[in-house]
């Protein structure tokens, strides 16, 4: 996969590398597969139908997955229990990335219409449509229930009220704000895709606190449960580590090539997918070094980590998904999906929801088993 910058970006908490995605037919029949793994894991898949081109996912705390359709202007509701639709939410034009407020509020933002749709997940319904900047696409939720909207052609952060679903203000940051993060102490981090920045915003007063450099190209960021914020720089292949207590730069950590987005693990390893290498690097929060270069499929981008520790990784060009274990850093499994998986979200029940972005649905991918017998080491220890 190319990085170009075209219209879309990556999932949840990410974006920059942007692969063109053609409409496509609905899938229309949901069948059960079996993935065995190449060392000693085993799942099972299910095949959801969706809109077109399905691209961002996420999950809400009662369960229900939402699936934005960016082609079909529409969202998918899935019950992570059953595995089944239970609604199709109208959205605006273009939804591209979702993200759940503490209250179950849904935030879909719509890049094409400048807006963001709010869905209940209690019911299922639109509550409000929300105006906001210009190319509205990447989203974060604060602490406090603020949701931040970065507007990538207005260059500025809408500020939103998940209490009332109404604008609490409008943030200026850098050229092409592509990725939102919020640290545990209510700092909002915005990644400035064409200006080699990070804007530094306080949710408690909507304001800026400051502006940091990054390598080039920054698109993807995450928090680790120490605070460290990690945004990854397409372009230099690296990743700057900031300190959210201090807002400084502690680290620049190399990556592969073309790094695209980021999940960090319960334990605090860091997961970085790089799109043109084909591996994802491991980077320990603890002391900022690589752990493990851990290869994968095609075009690695989507990743999330399920709450078994199990991180999943979609390869956008083999058309598959690399589990890889965060206790080991090594390869669990490689499951077959649909056609150019997209966004990973995981569930609280383990399951986990790839968008599949040319086959119009999504694969849901649960565990099996798992023996005790260890796996072979993979990937190069620096």
């Amino acid at each position: 996969m190319e990085p170009i910058t075209g219209w879309w970006g990556a999932p949840a908490v990410a974006g920059g590398v942007r692969p063109v995605v053609p409409a496509g037919g609905s899938e229309v029949a949901a069948v059960r597969g079996l993935a065995v793994a190449p060392f000693s894991a085993a799942f099972s898949t299910v095949t959801i139908p969706a809109g077109t081109s399905p691209l961002a996912v996420a999950v809400a705390p009662n369960g229900n997955v939402y699936v934005g359709n960016a082609n079909s202007s529409n969202v998918t509701v899935i019950s992570s229990t059953t595995n089944t639709v239970l609604a199709t939410v109208p959205a605006g034009s273009g939804p591209a990335m979702i993200a759940v407020a503490q209250n179950g509020n849904v935030y879909v933002t719509n890049q094409s219409s400048n807006n963001v749709t709010v869905i209940s997940s209690a019911t299922n319904t639109v509550l409000a449509t929300v105006p906001v900047g210009g190319g509205p696409f990447a989203l974060a939720v604060a602490p406090n229930g603020n949701v931040y909207v970065a507007n990538s052609t207005s260059n500025n952060v809408t500020v939103i009220s998940s209490a009332t679903n109404t604008v609490l203000a409008t943030v200026p940051v850098g050229a092409v704000p592509d990725a939102v993060a919020v640290a545990a102490n209510g700092n909002v981090y915005v990644a400035n895709r064409n200006a080699n920045t990070v804007t530094v915003i306080s949710s408690a007063t909507n304001t800026v606190l400051t502006t940091l450099p990054t390598g080039g190209f920054p698109g993807a960021a995450a928090v680790a449960p120490n605070g460290n914020v990690y945004i990854a720089n397409q372009t230099s292949n690296n990743v700057t580590v900031i300190d959210s207590a201090t807002n400084t730069v502690v680290a620049t950590v190399p990556a592969g090539t073309v790094p695209g987005v980021i999940a960090v693990a319960p334990n605090g390893n860091v997961y970085v997918t790089n799109t043109v290498s084909n591996n994802v690097t491991v980077i320990d929060s603890a002391t900022n070094t690589v752990l493990a270069t851990v290869p994968t499929g095609g075009g690695p981008f989507g990743v999330a980590v399920a709450p078994t520790g199990n991180v999943y990784v979609g390869n956008s060009s083999s058309n598959n998904v690399t589990v890889i274990s965060s206790t080991t850093n090594t390869v669990l499994a490689t499951v077959p999906v649909g056609a150019f998986p997209f966004s990973v979200a995981a569930a609280p029940n383990s399951n986990v929801y790839v968008t599949n972005a040319n086959s119009a649905n999504v694969t849901e991918i649960s565990p099996l088993t798992v023996t005790t017998s260890p796996a072979a080491p993979v990937g190069g220890q620096r």
